[in-house]
């Protein structure tokens, strides 16, 4: 009897699931997806975040990006989404990782704490860091940092 009565709950979650990503799907299709200027504003995102370096203000959010470009927040998380293939937390999460890869192989930041590195990449919490730290490399930062010293070649 159990066994049915999960089997019933599993079969009505994935129709659930189903019905949602449908109607994700629904709401891009029915945007407003400006493909001849997608680029252009592509070019403006990443010229904005890597000039002004927003990554490293660990409280940015869709909204505030979108206001600073003056794009429609859907517009953007759109733009993110569909031609960089990620969501707004990997966009800008990616950029601070890359950040602190550059802190950590840098002499002149070697004395810094594995938490004040996190901080000036623009993580919020050390937690944060290291579990993202570890999905890209598969390895901590303290890890990352002691192979430096062995390997200084990496």
């Amino acid at each position: 009897y159990s066994i049915i009565i999960y089997a019933i709950f599993i079969y009505w979650n994935k129709i659930q699931f189903t019905r949602k990503q449908k109607s994700n799907l629904e709401k891009y299709k029915n945007s407003s997806y400006d493909k001849e200027n997608v680029q252009k504003h592509i070019d403006k995102l990443l010229l904005k975040i890597e000039k002004e370096k927003l990554y490293k203000d660990f409280n940015l959010s869709l909204p505030q990006l979108a206001d600073s470009l003056s794009i429609p927040q859907h517009y953007l998380s759109l733009i993110i989404n569909k031609n960089l293939q990620k969501n707004f937390s990997e966009f800008i999460n990616d950029y601070r990782f890359n950040e602190a890869i550059r802190l950590l192989n840098s002499e002149r930041y070697f004395k810094l704490t594995i938490q004040s590195i996190a901080y000036e990449s623009g993580f919020n919490s050390t937690s944060a860091f290291y579990s993202y730290f570890k999905k890209k490399t598969g390895i901590t930062p303290t890890q990352y940092r002691k192979e430096l010293k062995n390997n200084p070649d990496l």
